[in-house]
């Protein structure tokens, strides 16, 4: 080829004098010296270019198998950007080609609810942008589109090129909807429930085991045990000073019941802060999780002194 008069190009793999090895590329023709015809030869080191061919093949292999829409466009110091290349997912989300996405985004997927004023600015300042939109499918279905973009800089920290991950969370949004529904039909009915016990004689009591942290309780439950709930709550044994010793040990053996079989009922005398002596009428109750252990003591109680001095 040299001595037909053409320029070679090629690639080669040479050994350093430390036996490293490098690739190169080698660019030769024939010309003359001092009235001899020679080969002059440009080999260049070709190390920085192979390793970022490397580099987009793998991100080329990366960004053809995830899940998430993977877009790169230009980055104009105002105004929405241009896309430029665009993966199969983002086809797949928002129901676009890659040749239809080679147009400005606000056409495309309705991002026109992305401020890029304001996205600029913090994609100047180093860092990357996220946020979320609602938008519509190419068929019209509703989006809810969440963003992460990323500024691609030159050597001379100059945003040259935008990348954007947009992933599709309409259906954790749907779901995320119809559990707050959920959660308020709940409150509703927690607030309906709350009403109709606050108005009955008893005092309904819940609390989770082993750690005896509180999951209800009603409102009149001070009233018919006398005491404030926090007591309750700070000294697991403060049942035992207020109630009459009587009464003690048949109380006792009611709560193991209670943990043991899951219910039990008892009638005992309680001591009030003045001195004064109340019956009370209880109700005991176990709820278990799925390896059988006790997971929630429930407590019902009301006051019927009267009747039992009537007695």
């Amino acid at each position: 080829q040299l001595r037909a008069g053409e320029q070679v190009s090629f690639e080669q793999t040479h050994v350093t004098k430390q036996g490293a090895r490098i690739p190169v590329e080698v660019h030769a023709h024939m010309g003359i010296i001092q009235g001899k015809p020679v080969v002059i030869s440009l080999v260049h080191n070709i190390s920085k270019r192979k390793r970022i061919e490397q580099e987009l093949r793998r991100f080329e292999a990366v960004v053809s198998q995830t899940d998430d829409a993977v877009v790169i466009t230009d980055a104009p110091a105002d105004g929405i950007p241009t896309i430029l290349f665009a993966n199969d997912a983002f086809t797949r989300i928002t129901g676009y080609t890659q040749q239809e996405a080679l147009y400005q985004l606000a056409q495309n997927v309705g991002e026109s609810q992305l401020d890029w004023q304001a996205i600029h600015a913090i994609l100047q300042q180093g860092e990357v942008y996220r946020g979320i939109t609602r938008s519509s499918h190419k068929q019209g279905a509703p989006l809810t589109l969440q963003w992460c973009i990323t500024p691609i800089v030159n050597d001379q920290d100059a945003i040259t090129h935008l990348v954007a991950t947009i992933r599709d969370i309409s259906e954790q949004e749907r779901q995320f909807q119809q559990l707050q529904a959920v959660k308020n039909d709940l409150q509703v009915s927690q607030s309906h429930l709350d009403g109709i016990l606050n108005t009955m004689e008893d005092a309904v009591l819940s609390l989770s085991l082993p750690d005896r942290q509180p999951i209800y309780v009603s409102g009149v439950f001070e009233r018919v045990f006398g005491y404030p709930l926090q007591q309750f709550l700070d000294d697991p044994l403060f049942f035992k000073q207020i109630i009459h010793p009587d009464e003690l040990p048949k109380t006792l053996a009611a709560m193991q019941k209670a943990l043991s079989e899951g219910f039990a009922e008892l009638e005992h005398r309680l001591i009030l802060p003045d001195g004064r002596v109340r019956w009370l009428q209880r109700r005991a109750w176990v709820n278990y999780d799925e390896q059988g252990r006790p997971s929630r003591v429930n407590d019902s109680a009301r006051v019927f002194s009267a009747r039992k001095e009537a007695e």
